[in-house]
């Protein structure tokens, strides 16, 4: 499953209908994680302390699409993204994600 479907199936969760986030937004950062190989969320988290800029930064500057608001978090970037998150990352039990929603 990669990271669009995701997107869908936690924004029909949320009922989320925002706006495009952009870098001067305000913004809601949050981790997904599933079940290697399931459909169904498995946990979430809002990260704390973390800006857009930065997260983007770690992930290597994707590109922003204007629709998808959503990148996988590769075991790679989990060093440098556990300071902000609670929960404990498990690449061998889950498959992680963030996504960015705009609050205002």
């Amino acid at each position: 499953m990669d990271s669009n479907t995701h997107h869908s199936s936690a924004q029909i969760k949320t009922g989320s209908n925002a706006r495009p986030v952009k870098l001067g937004d305000h913004f809601q950062l949050v981790l997904n994680w599933y079940k290697r190989n399931a459909k169904n969320l498995a946990g979430e988290e809002v990260l704390t302390g973390l800006h857009i800029k930065n997260l983007l930064e770690v992930l290597g500057n994707p590109i922003w699409n204007n629709i998808y608001h959503c990148w996988e978090v590769e075991q790679k970037h989990m060093l440098v993204l556990q300071p902000y998150i609670e929960h404990q990352f498990d690449p061998g039990r889950f498959v992680y994600f963030i996504e960015a929603y705009n609050t205002n």
